[in-house]
C-alpha cells in the first residue's frame, strides 16, 4: 500500500474517532441534562393563569374577561391537552388564541377544532 495512503487512512481513521467521541459526549451531556429537566403539575399558578403539563413542555392559559382563553404555546398532544384542561374544569372549545413561541404542533387542541 501507498504510503500517503496509509497515512490518508489514518488521518480519516483519527478524524471519524474524534467525532464519534465528541457526538457520544453531546449525547451524554444531553441525557444528563434532560434528567434535571421536570415539568410543573397541571395546576392554576396565578389568579390570571393556568399552566397545564402535556409531556416535554407546558402550555399556559390566561383566561379573558368574557370567560374565552388564549394558549401560550399549544401542547404537544391534544388528548393530553384535554384530559390535563378537564382537572381545571376548562372547557379546550374556550380556547381562542393561541401564541406560539416556537413550532406548534397541527394536533393542538385549540387547532384540531379548526
Amino acid at each position: 500500500m501507498n504510503k500517503t495512503v496509509k497515512s490518508l487512512l489514518i488521518i480519516t481513521g483519527i478524524v471519524v474517532i474524534f467525532i464519534v467521541g465528541a457526538v457520544a459526549l453531546l449525547g451524554i451531556q444531553f441525557n444528563m441534562e434532560m434528567k434535571r429537566f421536570s415539568l410543573i403539575e397541571t395546576s392554576q399558578r396565578l389568579p390570571s393563569g393556568y399552566e397545564v403539563k402535556t409531556g416535554i413542555s407546558d402550555l399556559f392559559l390566561i383566561p379573558n374577561e368574557d370567560g374565552t382563553f388564549i394558549s401560550i404555546d399549544a401542547g404537544v398532544n391534544s388528548a393530553t391537552d384535554i384530559r390535563e384542561m378537564k382537572l381545571l374544569k376548562i372547557d379546550p372549545q374556550k380556547i381562542t388564541t393561541v401564541l406560539a413561541t416556537h413550532s406548534i404542533n397541527s394536533n393542538c387542541c385549540a387547532c384540531a377544532r379548526n
